[in-house]
Order: structure tokens, then sequence, then C-alpha cells
């Protein structure tokens, strides 16, 4: 396993697919490698323009699908494509840090 399986692998910690998944649970989570939508949810959520201003956009997305009613999948397809999502452990530790305190909603106490 390389490592950017292995940082697939990782994503899913702390973020209960189950619940993901859950149209009634309030826990969102999303990835960007590859987000999918409707047209029609996107752009009853007014699209990428609605979070720019947010740090981890994709999660912003993935939120704002869920709070408006919509359905909100998050699948792996770990066996089907590739993604390295860092070339270094600098970046890596940028980007997870910042995933997850803005996943854990800035309080990493929870």
């Amino acid at each position: 396993m390389d490592g950017s399986t292995n940082n697939c692998h990782l994503i899913v910690l702390g973020y209960p697919i189950k619940a993901i998944n859950n149209s009634t649970s309030k826990v969102a989570f999303a990835a960007s490698p590859f987000l999918f939508f409707l047209k029609l949810a996107y752009d009853s959520i007014g699209g990428l323009q609605a979070v720019a201003q947010e740090v981890v956009e994709d999660l912003a997305l993935a939120k704002k699908i869920k709070s408006s009613g919509f359905n909100l999948r998050f699948l792996l397809g770990l066996d089907e494509i590739e993604v390295r999502m860092y070339s270094n452990f600098e970046n890596l530790w940028e980007g997870w840090t910042k995933n997850w305190f803005i996943g854990l909603d800035r309080n990493i106490i929870k």
C-alpha cells in the first residue's frame, strides 16, 4: 500500500461513514478529490461560491448539502482510483491539521 492509499484510510478516522450517509444524522463530511452533485442540489446550496470563504470548502459543501435536506453519500473508491494528496511531510502536516481542526468544528477537545 503506498502513502496515498494510507492517506485515504486516515480520512475516515473520526468520520463515521454510517452517520454521514444517514439522512437523519447531522454528521457531514466530504473529501475533495472527487465530489459529485445533482445539479439541482448544487445550485440550491449556492455552489462553490457559497463556501468560497471557507478554509475547508469540501467539508462546508457537505454540511450545506445535508443541512439543506439533500442526501449525502460518502463512498471510498480505493479499488478504483489512486490519489496522492500531499507530496511531502510539510504539506501533509499543514493539510491534515487544517482539515482535522476544521472538521472538529474548531474544537480539539470533542
